[in-house]
């Protein structure tokens, strides 16, 4: 039990490591953080905006009141946020691979994929995981949740928003180690934000049950706000809970074998 302690104390380590080495090389070019700070927040206010026009026209969607759609929107920004300040959606393993730098962190006695997945981390995003949960806030503030029930209901929510995180993290790396095969995939990163980004309204409001089904068992949009949002606003779920740690599961597992079978089929720069 100690050497697993050491083990995982010796992995976070890493992590924080490498994030105030993100940190550092943003903060040289402190205008540029800056511009790029203000951009974020200028997309999620009009995203807010966008989503108060249509609820100036209707007063729900689907069963959908304001608050709730807009507690979906919160948490996909507050998981897109995670996914780009922590691991920068793998962005950064083409760049090795086309390098030769991924030799130098195949060597290394760690994980590789976790030395991939941690090597680049926008910290410009905090700005929206600080948004994100302003508008959480602001929409448990309107739900009238009693305090008994919000308290179990956020530690479900919490639960929930990690199984989402783990699914992100593992469509990023399903994409990106494409580049194993490929080595130029310019646009995979973009994709796996793109599947974020659509996950940012309900599945219920698409009237087709296929195409509701789909969007949450082959294309797992609901598990990224949906569910997270129903959980907070409406209860505790025991078959979203399942599903969303069962799917966790599932996609990281599915991530893990791909990753495998491309770093078998990496040839090092030396070679």
């Amino acid at each position: 039990m100690k050497d697993l302690a050491r083990e995982v104390g010796k992995y976070i380590r890493i992590f924080i490591h490498y994030k105030k080495i993100n940190f550092s090389g943003r903060l040289a070019y402190r205008f540029n953080f800056s511009l790029i700070a203000l951009a974020v927040i200028f997309q999620i206010f009009f995203n807010l905006v966008f989503i108060r026009i249509i609820f100036g026209w209707v007063k729900n969607i689907q069963g959908w009141n304001y608050y709730e759609v807009l507690l979906v929107v919160g948490t996909v920004m507050l998981l897109d946020g995670l996914m780009w300040a922590s691991f920068a959606f793998m962005s950064a393993l083409k760049m090795h691979i086309k390098q030769g730098t991924l030799d130098g962190l195949i060597v290394k006695p760690m994980d590789t994929q976790y030395l991939v997945s941690i090597y680049r981390g926008d910290l410009e995003d905090t700005a929206r995981i600080i948004t994100a949960l302003g508008v959480i806030i602001f929409c448990i503030r309107n739900l009238s949740i009693g305090w008994m029930s919000l308290s179990l209901n956020l530690f479900w929510y919490v639960i929930t928003v990690i199984c989402g995180w783990v699914i992100i993290y593992s469509i990023a790396v399903i994409l990106n180690a494409i580049s194993f095969w490929t080595i130029e995939t310019a646009s995979s990163f973009n994709l796996a934000d793109t599947i974020v980004r659509s996950s940012q309204y309900p599945v219920d409001i698409f009237g087709s049950k296929f195409l509701r089904y789909s969007l949450t068992f082959i294309l797992p949009l609901g598990f990224l706000g949906t569910f997270q949002a129903k959980i907070l606003s409406r209860g505790f779920n025991p078959l979203l809970i399942a599903g969303s740690i069962a799917m966790a599961f599932i996609f990281f597992s599915i991530s893990r074998f791909i990753w495998n079978r491309g770093l078998a089929k990496y040839s090092s720069a030396s070679s």
